[in-house]
């Protein structure tokens, strides 16, 4: 069992989700619900939409309801992306065979997305999965590689949180396979990071104002020494931590925004024999907990912050999860802050990892 966890947790045993995916999916997609049940979103074999969520309000555990669920009209050639708004509601994004930007949204909290009616085009010609986060006014923003190669964006025309608003172009060119990286620091200004052609390494954008998506300052190279990711996601203390895959070697790289937000650190390597990029989580003490597949034996080890806030991490750890084919770990977080891993392992099905106080028969 793997001990990348805090001393008062433990990892249950493996929970099968079941399901049939895509044989080129990265993985499962997972947000609370408002009433603080884990859903799940994934890219069936068929390249259709599919949904799974526990069905017990404020149960973290289990319960899970009898199987994937189709979500009709949604058709689907990415990973997904999804948030929960602050009006309660969850809202999903992915692009379509199209190359549309398509999304949906609960018609009422914790309602799932039956109902939602016929997916909503944002965007066109975009030509990687999305990805999405919230700004510090609480509107839904989507970012993505355009056609041009750069990066595209398009976010909530309002804080009512109803239509959104026409699509723009942030600029910086985008990897043509890797999608680009957002998170919100805690100044209240959302950081966008992107991989470029070969040579260009990860660079960084960010908002010019909190709240204010329409100003955005120019692009700032954060390493040089980046060929897959990035992901991105706040320490402890708000600023924004981005993870790649090194150019030079196949380790995890991580660099930290400076003290003020206004560009980031000098880049560490931590280790680790990474395949495509690093996936992390904020665990319930404050450490980043880095999750990846292996590029030896192509099974999820992880990483973990030396204590909060900190540079150094420790040597990376064997979990003995199976992946399948190409698909790599994703992973969230709990209503109570319990960090959680999903995966297909290697017979194709979904699975989940979660830790859990004291009772390891728990989860």
């Amino acid at each position: 069992m793997p001990v990348i966890t805090p001393p008062s947790l433990q990892w249950a045993p493996s929970r099968d989700l079941g399901g049939q995916f895509a044989p080129d999916i990265h993985g499962i997609t997972a947000v609370n619900a408002a009433d603080d049940r884990l859903m799940l979103f994934a890219r069936d074999a068929s390249n259709t939409l599919i949904t799974r969520w526990i069905t017990r309000q404020g149960n973290t555990q289990g319960d899970w309801n009898s199987a994937w669920t189709t979500v009709t009209g949604a058709t689907v050639d990415s990973d997904i992306a999804a948030v929960r708004g602050v009006d309660g509601r969850v809202r999903v994004f992915w692009r379509t065979p199209g190359n549309d930007l398509q999304a949906l949204q609960e018609p009422q909290i914790n309602a799932g997305l039956a109902g939602a009616g016929a997916p909503l085009t944002l965007a066109s010609g975009i030509t990687a999965s999305p990805c999405a986060c919230l700004g510090a006014d609480g509107r839904a923003e989507v970012f993505y590689r355009d056609a041009d190669g750069t990066v595209g964006r398009v976010a909530h025309a309002t804080t009512a949180y109803g239509p959104f608003g026409a699509p723009a172009s942030l600029g910086g060119p985008v990897n043509r396979i890797e999608s680009p990286a957002a998170a919100l620091a805690s100044d209240g200004r959302i950081v966008v990071l992107a991989i470029g052609r070969p040579g260009e390494g990860v660079s960084a954008v960010q908002q010019e104002t909190a709240g204010d998506s329409t100003a955005w300052g120019d692009w700032q190279l954060v390493s040089e020494n980046a060929v897959h990711g990035p992901a991105a996601l706040p320490d402890a203390d708000g600023r924004v931590r981005v993870f790649y895959h090194s150019v030079t070697r196949p380790t995890v790289e991580t660099a930290i925004q400076g003290a003020d937000y206004d560009g980031f650190e000098q880049p560490e390597g931590i280790g680790g024999s990474v395949r495509l990029w690093p996936v992390p989580v904020l665990s319930l003490e404050g450490r980043q907990q880095v999750f990846f597949r292996n590029i030896e034996d192509e099974t999820v080890y992880g990483i973990v912050q030396s204590s909060h806030n900190s540079d150094t991490f420790l040597p990376q750890e064997e979990t003995g999860w199976s992946l399948w084919r190409w698909t790599m770990p994703r992973t969230g977080r709990f209503a109570d802050n319990r960090s959680f891993v999903l995966r297909i392992d290697a017979a194709g099905t979904a699975a989940r990892e979660c830790q859990t106080f004291g009772n390891p028969t728990r989860g």
